[in-house]
């Protein structure tokens, strides 16, 4: 149910809100897979777009590697992933921290990390508590 907004005549949600969630949700999926899409062309996007989950996109990777930073020697975890802004930054900090002639390398260092964590069931659990996008995509893959 909507109704209009007398001052700016905008259209806003009434009572019952839980009636609006599943067209909300709808909206912004429909919204971030815009996103994830950019410019790629019909063809391009055909190509990938199963792959595509709005969850993603609210984090980078490198949130996945921040609540296990000290068990991959990194530096002290961070466990709430979402107040971690610019996470692929807090990274690059810790990795500074340990004193490397270079700087965090997103597409080398990246995916050298992801894979400890995958190959590690305790890490893998760790990540996926601390982040509820993620673990909202694990239990929906579950369930299938």
């Amino acid at each position: 149910m909507r109704g209009t907004c007398p001052s700016s005549g905008c259209r806003h949600l009434l009572p019952p809100y839980e009636q609006n969630f599943p067209s909300f949700i709808d909206i912004i999926r429909s919204r971030m897979a815009g996103i994830a899409r950019g410019s790629r062309t019909e063809q391009q996007w055909a190509g990938i777009h199963e792959g595509f989950h709005a969850h993603v996109l609210v984090w980078e990777r490198e949130s996945l590697i921040l609540p296990v930073a000290d068990r991959l020697g990194l530096g002290k975890a961070v466990m709430d992933v979402y107040s971690a802004r610019r996470a692929a930054e807090a990274v690059g900090e810790l990795f500074r921290g340990l004193g490397k002639r270079r700087k965090y390398d997103k597409a080398i260092d990246g995916p050298e990390f992801l894979q400890r964590i995958a190959d590690d069931i305790q890490l893998r659990t760790i990540v996926i508590e601390s982040n509820p996008s993620l673990r909202s995509i694990v239990e929906e893959l579950v369930s299938l």
